[in-house]
């Protein structure tokens, strides 16, 4: 495994006898994605450096589902990892689903009868305009902004709400925007709002029916990139035993999470912390006296998880999950169990890759268990 020595949790399932081995899904694993004239490329292996990269040809001029000839400018990637739109200098729009399914050469390959991806070229309302950024909605990969430059148009931002179907359909969103180049987009990963870099300044837009002026630390300059921060990863601490002592081993998480950059021409790069996700394991609850003794495996987990836990006497029992800025996404009842040793199932197939607090809570007392998904 060659992720730099990051380390990550895993619950063994079986006892090891020695000489065993195991296999596991390391959760470090990234992909790279590549968008270069007249074609895509992507490699499973981007932070395995003791080997050159495996490349896998996507889409090229030749690919099925249209002509992927020209030169790329932009392009975002869904929540989920599956699909990416890529927009081009000469106002072209792809989309390259599938993705997740790629995990070797046949899969990888035009023309291979394994090849999982699907090329698709979108319709944009405009005419020899540049698309210069791509913004994929966190929350509904269906929502997509396409931005536009070049100087002398009517509009310049678009917008769909079905860029997921076989014809979706993108419409001018740009309302009291003044009519000048929009160089780059980001939809809020919590809100919605939509942020546009332009001509001049920053822009923002609730409902996508008004734009306000938001570029009062910026100025009236332009403003060629945004990116927000999605990812969450909490501090990690490892205790490696050995015969000389117990050595502790820190490594800092990601906790930008929701701030937004702005690369502007001339004037350099600022942040918005306006977006900043304040993060907790699980909201606050009384400390009860009692020892449920919650475990959660496999962990990570992929699809379905087996929780086991220990009721002190017969009661009402119930469990929540919750993302790491304490958002609930379940909230089970299981009605009335007997005291003793329990197992459920929890399905985590809707759960998008990172950590969360699973809470079972016995009559008064509680106890939570963190785990992840991959």
């Amino acid at each position: 495994m060659s992720n730099n020595g990051y380390p990550f949790n895993y619950t063994l399932t079986s006892y090891l006898a020695a000489g065993d081995s195991i296999e596991v899904h390391d959760p470090i694993t990234s992909y790279f994605y590549v968008a270069a004239t007249d074609v895509f490329l992507m490699t499973r292996t981007p932070l395995q450096f003791d080997k050159e990269a495996v490349w896998y040809k996507l889409a090229d001029k030749n690919a099925t589902g249209g002509n992927f000839k020209g030169d790329p400018l932009c392009m975002d990637i869904s929540a989920d990892g599956n699909t990416i739109f890529v927009g081009f200098k000469d106002g072209k729009l792809f989309r390259i689903s599938g993705l997740n399914s790629v995990v070797d050469s046949h899969t990888g390959t035009i023309g291979d009868s394994l090849y999982a991806v699907t090329v698709t070229k979108l319709t944009l309302p405009i005419s020899g305009q540049c698309v210069t950024s791509v913004a994929v909605d966190p929350r509904d990969d269906n929502k997509v902004i396409a931005t536009c430059g070049n100087y002398g148009n009517e509009d310049y931002v678009f917008y769909s709400t079905d860029a997921m179907s076989d014809e979706p359909t993108f419409v001018s969103k740009q309302g009291n925007l003044p009519k000048m180049p929009v160089y780059s987009s980001v939809i809020d990963m919590t809100t919605g709002d939509v942020i546009i870099g332009t001509e001049r300044g920053i822009y923002r837009s609730k409902n996508l029916s008004s734009w306000t002026f938001d570029s009062e630390a910026l100025g009236e300059i332009p403003v060629m990139e945004l990116k927000q921060q999605r990812l969450f990863v909490e501090d990690v601490t490892t205790v490696n035993h050995t015969d000389e002592g117990d050595f502790i081993t820190e490594y800092p998480g990601v906790k930008n999470t929701g701030i937004i950059y702005a690369a502007t021409y001339g004037r350099g790069v600022f942040r918005c912390e306006n977006y900043k996700k304040e993060f907790a394991s699980v909201p606050e609850t009384p400390s009860v006296e009692g020892n449920i003794n919650v475990n959660i495996y496999p962990n990570p987990v992929s699809s379905q998880a087996i929780v086991s836990f220990d009721l002190s006497e017969s009661c009402d029992v119930n469990y929540q999950v919750f993302d790491m800025t304490g958002r609930m996404l379940m909230n089970q009842t299981l009605g009335r169990m007997s005291q003793g040793n329990h197992q459920i199932n929890i399905n985590a197939e809707n759960l998008s890759t990172g950590s969360y607090i699973l809470r079972i809570s016995q009559g008064a007392k509680n106890e939570t268990v963190k785990f992840m998904v991959y």
